[in-house]
C-alpha cells in the first residue's frame, strides 16, 4: 500500500499543477509544461471526451478525485492499523472504522502529500527567480497562481502553511461529526504545529539535492542543466559557509558542513516543537 499509495499521490499532484496550469501563453510552449501535459494527457483526454464542452476545466478535477477515492479504497484493504493511520509530524490521527472512513484518510495523506509538494515548488520558485531554464520559468508561474506576483516569497510560503493548517482544522472537526475521527486531543496548537514539522521535511530534500550536487561535481560533462538548476536550488545553503574555506586540497567540505548544519536545524526545531506542545497540551 506505501508504494501505491505514494505513486497514486504523485500523480494527483501532477494532475492539481495541471489544473491551476491551464497552458495559457508562454507557459503552453514550456518545454516542461509539455513534459507534464504527456503525463496526464492519458488520464485526462478520455475524460474531456466523455465530458462534453465543461471537460477541459473538470477533467483534472474529476481526475484527482477518482484517485482519493480509489486509493481510499486499497487503503480500507491494507493492514487493519496501518491503513487507518495518518502521520501528521508530532501527532498522528487514527481512523475509526466508522462508515467511509478510508475516504477520510485518503483525502487527509493527500492532502499531507500535495501540502510537501508544493511547497517545495514555492521554495523553488523563491531559490529560482532568476532562473531562465524551462523548469524555473514554470515552476515561478505556478507560485504566481497561488498569489500576486508581487507578494514576497517567504510570505507566500507561510500563507500556505497557514491554509494548510486551517485546513487540518477544519477537515479534524468534520472528521469528528462524521465519526471518523474520535473527540479529543491533539489540540487546536496541533494544526499548525504539523504544518511546520512537514515543512522542516524539505530540509531532508535539500539535504538530497546538495548530496547530488556533490556528485555531479566528479562528472561536469554530463550534468548540463540538471547540474545548474540544482546549483541554483542549492547555493543560498552554501554561499555563508564558503567565507570559512572549507576546501581541503582538492575535496570541498563544504557541502558536508551545510548538510550537518540543515540536519541538525531541523531536529532542533523538532524538538522546540514538540517541548511546545508539550506546554500547552
Amino acid at each position: 500500500m506505501g508504494l501505491l499509495e505514494l505513486i497514486g499521490q504523485a500523480y494527483g499532484t501532477l494532475l492539481f499543477l495541471r489544473f491551476l496550469l491551464p497552458g495559457e501563453g508562454q507557459v503552453g510552449y514550456n518545454r516542461a509544461y509539455r513534459f507534464l501535459v504527456r503525463m496526464t494527457e492519458p488520464v485526462l483526454a478520455p475524460l474531456r471526451r466523455g465530458l462534453g464542452p465543461r471537460g477541459d476545466r473538470v477533467a483534472a478535477p474529476i481526475a484527482l478525485g477518482l484517485i482519493i477515492l480509489l486509493l481510499g479504497l486499497f487503503s480500507a484493504g491494507a493492514d487493519y492499523h496501518r491503513g487507518r493511520m495518518l502521520a501528521l509530524g508530532p501527532v498522528s490521527w487514527t481512523f475509526s472504522p466508522a462508515a467511509f472512513w478510508w475516504l477520510g484518510r485518503s483525502l487527509g495523506g493527500f492532502a499531507v502529500f500535495l501540502y510537501r509538494a508544493v511547497a517545495f515548488l514555492l521554495v523553488l520558485a523563491w531559490l529560482w527567480q532568476g532562473s531562465l531554464s524551462p523548469l524555473g520559468r514554470l515552476v515561478r508561474a505556478f507560485a504566481v497562481r497561488l498569489g500576486p506576483a508581487r507578494v514576497q516569497p517567504g510570505w507566500r510560503l507561510a500563507a500556505w502553511a497557514g491554509a494548510f493548517s486551517l485546513f487540518l482544522l477544519g477537515f479534524r472537526i468534520l472528521a469528528e461529526a462524521l465519526g471518523w475521527l474520535s473527540p479529543g486531543p491533539p489540540g487546536g496548537w496541533a494544526c499548525p504545529a504539523s504544518a511546520v514539522w512537514l515543512l522542516l521535511d524539505l530540509a531532508g530534500l535539500f539535504v538530497v539535492l546538495l548530496v547530488v550536487r556533490a556528485i555531479f561535481s566528479f562528472f561536469p560533462p554530463f550534468a548540463g542543466e540538471t547540474q545548474a538548476l540544482i546549483g541554483e536550488a542549492t547555493e543560498p545553503f552554501l554561499r555563508p559557509w564558503r567565507r570559512f574555506n572549507l576546501r581541503v586540497e582538492r575535496w570541498d567540505f563544504t557541502p558536508a558542513v551545510a548538510v550537518l548544519v540543515l540536519l541538525v536545524g531541523r531536529e532542533a526545531l523538532r524538538v522546540l516543537i514538540v517541548r511546545f506542545l508539550e506546554a500547552v497540551s
